[in-house]
């Protein structure tokens, strides 16, 4: 008999198949999906807001696609309203910008639209390059190293744009940045300015989900960038520095779009969603959020609060409950990992525990075991599963309470 893990995982893999395929009958079937627009929500009010310096107006709710593989989600977003669509060049091996590209090109609505990308400092199989691991690959390549980066990441956006089947995108975010200094390197600036000036590029990003507070703080100090995107949820342990920072941002004139605004961190809590995104989006440094909503009922649940942001009494007990209860026990509060680092003494096998801990994000909160799989597989093998096969017992800890040894345990299993 085949494991519960195993048999989720290949349904999991087999619905994202079949959803995609989907996307060749876009121009036959355009009117039937279409038609499943909520006519409730069309003529709802919808709060805008100014993103920065960049001239765009964009609502307060809009569409972060990661997750989704169904062309109607997408189509009756932007027929409600939605204006600003988030892919990246990782995302389902390359698929999710394929459809985006193909939803757009069907619907004729490029002009009308702000279209968002990401490109990591990787490439391949490889999680994104650190400054040591860089300094690394000098020994090697000597003077000719720099040339060969920028054009790695020049042929890695090129591969974007002929996914999307456009020749320049709206925003193009440096993707998952972990270390300050990434965003100071040569050979990146070199390259993102190039493509600014050729007109690929219009508006250039950072995003961020380690570290961040320390690479915002840095891109305060340049003026290269126009836009960021951040985590924020009411779940965070240090919200607050990370308000204070986002409003510095919007204060120097850089748009700041949300994303991880639901919190969701594994299957085993209920996340109240419209509670998750008013906490967010009331902060008014936010220009929009970019949940990743999946199916019909999750863009309209997601879509309802874009005309009103006062909480409901059921919504503001939710959040009370929440932060009264961690307060008093800070484990019970399924808090997504905050990629601190501070976890990574309690190891003795040197392993990479952030990465883990959002590889079980994806799988176990997303239940996108595709992007779990894609995740895991670029920590190098000296920092990942195959470090713990000999340890009998875990001894990682973290500060905010995450269960490192049982959430490590759920992963051998899914990879075994």
């Amino acid at each position: 008999m085949k494991s519960s893990t195993s048999m989720n995982r290949r349904n999991f893999l087999k619905k994202g198949t079949s959803g995609l395929a989907g996307i060749a009958l876009l121009p036959g079937s355009s009117s039937r999906v279409r038609s499943r627009i909520f006519q409730s929500e069309k003529d709802r009010k919808i709060i805008t807001r100014k993103l920065g310096g960049t001239g765009f107006t964009l609502p307060v709710i809009n569409m972060g696609v990661m997750n989704a593989d169904n062309p109607a989600v997408m189509q009756n977003a932007y027929d409600l309203g939605i204006k600003l669509f988030d892919t990246a060049w990782r995302y389902q091996n390359g698929r999710n910008e394929r459809m985006v590209g193909q939803v757009i090109k069907e619907m004729g609505i490029r002009d009308k639209i702000v279209l968002a990308t990401k490109v990591p400092l990787a490439f391949g199989n490889h999680s994104s390059y650190t400054i040591p691991e860089i300094e690394g690959f000098r020994e090697k390549e000597g003077e000719g190293l720099e040339k060969k980066l920028k054009e790695d990441y020049l042929q890695t956006f090129e591969e974007s744009l002929q996914r999307l089947q456009q020749n320049y995108v709206d925003i193009l975010y440096v993707h998952s940045v972990k270390d300050p200094r990434t965003i100071e390197l040569p050979f990146l600036l070199e390259a993102i300015t190039q493509l600014k000036k050729e007109g690929k590029v219009r508006f250039l990003g950072v995003s961020s989900h380690q570290n961040a507070i320390p690479v915002f703080k840095k891109v305060l100090e340049m003026d290269v960038f126009d836009v960021v995107l951040a985590c924020l949820n009411f779940k965070m342990p240090d919200r607050e520095n990370m308000i204070k920072i986002l409003n510095q941002i919007k204060e120097k004139g850089l748009g700041v779009i949300a994303m991880k605004t639901q919190a969701i961190y594994s299957t085993s809590r209920i996340t109240h969603h419209t509670a998750a995104l008013k906490y967010v989006l009331r902060n008014d440094f936010i220009t929009t959020a970019i949940p990743g909503f999946t199916t019909f009922a999750q863009l309209k649940e997601d879509f309802s609060v874009v005309g009103d942001l006062e909480y409901t009494p059921e919504e503001e007990k939710f959040l009370n409950d929440y932060w009264n209860r961690t307060a008093a026990d800070p484990s019970s509060g399924d808090i997504p990992c905050q990629g601190c680092e501070t976890c990574l003494a309690s190891c003795p096998k040197n392993v990479s525990i952030p990465d883990l801990m959002r590889t079980y994000m994806y799988a176990s909160g997303y239940g996108n075991f595709e992007h779990a799989r894609i995740t895991y597989e670029t920590i190098p093998p000296d920092n990942n599963l195959k470090q713990c096969q000999g340890c009998s017992s875990c001894t990682a800890s973290c500060i905010n309470g995450i269960n490192i040894p049982s959430n490590i345990r759920q992963l051998k299993a899914l990879f075994a």
